[in-house]
């Protein structure tokens, strides 16, 4: 949750996250040798009581990040 925060800031925020994880070279122990573990994010805007409930904007960022 970020809160006044804008959806393109967001999605910002979650590339710099994922490059963030991808960089750090964390080995994935169920992978094959030399892959290492990654991260997806699901990003997703709205107003909770104005737009959507916080319920409804969490399951749509869950969509978005099945989608990724």
């Amino acid at each position: 949750m970020l809160p006044q925060t804008t959806l393109a800031k967001a999605i910002v925020i979650a590339e710099r996250m994922r490059r963030a994880i991808e960089n750090a070279g964390i080995p994935h122990p169920a992978r094959e040798p030399g892959a290492n573990v990654t991260a997806s994010f699901g990003v997703a805007s709205g107003r909770p009581s104005f737009d959507l409930t916080a319920t409804e904007i969490v399951a749509k960022a869950d969509t978005c990040l099945y989608n990724a």
